[in-house]
């Protein structure tokens, strides 16, 4: 067996059944410069792949077998032909990792063929104006934790930010005199100058005066309820959003208030290449499957005003 040549510290959050998978984590956080969110996916999917080896038995990486390779990605991705590019893509950087340094007898990677993927094949699902402010509408105000939710939901449905970005807000990052707003993309690392709408001032301004804890030793916009009132995670405001969909009635997931927004945009007679920097993607081909979309008006989501909702 080879020596890792990497000199590589504990394996990450807690023990593995096979030590080297933590060690492909250190790798890829140390050497290969990844953002946060495509380290935590590799990660998700490394302890899965850990646990999944275990049920089925595999004790050394010398028994693994195409099969095993292949119930894993059934497992996490059934025919979902987006993310079953995903899982291979993640699985070939482990499986090339431990290849390279003879954990492995051959190069398992090869063998992870994925299905083609055509481009437009699919249209992505975004809510209509009226469902937007049915959402709005139902989020009540006045208990616990309203007002921050409010403020979020009319964040990702105005502006078309991630959950991501909008778990990272910082204080600074609102200029109240100028009314923009900046936010610090995750996929291009960029930082992205918004325009605040009176309702967003106004919900944002009251979720921070009555609502948001205090004193707080941190400087993001959007904390927890409860004791110690740390920041919300980028996972805890999708699901944030989900929530006040399903209590709403609509069943959806937040990422589709982003879809609407860059359809409206496309609408109104947006160029592909400033939707492209708005939605902070890396190539522009993705920003082109909004081509396919037809919406109507979503500007009343933001320019209505806040009472209304």
């Amino acid at each position: 067996m080879k020596n890792n040549p990497f000199p590589l510290r504990a394996p990450v959050r807690g023990p593995y059944r096979f030590p080297q998978l933590a060690d492909y984590l250190r790798f890829v956080k140390e050497h290969k410069g990844l953002a946060e969110n495509s380290l935590v996916q590799i990660e998700l999917f490394a302890r899965r792949f850990d646990q999944f080896l275990q049920v089925h038995h595999v004790s050394d990486w010398h028994e693994l077998k195409a099969e095993h390779l292949d119930r894993f990605v059934r497992q996490e991705a059934a025919h979902n032909i987006g993310r079953i590019h995903h899982v291979h893509k993640i699985l070939r950087g482990v499986l090339r990792y431990l290849f390279s340094l003879g954990y492995l007898d051959r190069d398992w990677a090869a063998a992870l063929r994925s299905p083609p993927d055509y481009r437009f094949a699919r249209t992505p699902r975004a809510l209509a104006p009226a469902q937007v402010l049915r959402i709005l509408a139902s989020i009540e105000r006045r208990p616990p934790g309203g007002k921050r939710d409010f403020a979020i939901v009319l964040l990702a449905a105005s502006l078309g930010v991630r959950a991501s970005e909008i778990a990272g807000l910082r204080l600074e990052d609102v200029n109240w005199k100028q009314g923009v707003v900046r936010f610090a993309q995750i996929k291009n690392r960029r930082l992205l100058h918004l325009p605040l709408a009176w309702p967003l001032v106004k919900a944002l301004a009251d979720y921070l005066k009555t609502e948001r804890p205090r004193p707080s030793p941190y400087r993001h916009v959007f904390l927890r309820r409860k004791a110690p009132h740390r920041p919300l995670t980028p996972r805890t405001v999708s699901d944030l959003i989900t929530r006040r969909m399903r209590q709403s009635g609509i069943q959806a997931s937040g990422h589709q208030l982003r879809h609407a927004f860059a359809g409206e945009l496309l609408r109104i007679g947006t160029p592909f290449s400033t939707l492209q920097e708005l939605l902070g993607h890396a190539h522009i081909s993705t920003t082109q499957i909004y081509t396919k979309i037809d919406l109507a008006q979503l500007r009343e989501v933001a320019i209505n005003d806040a009472e209304n909702y």
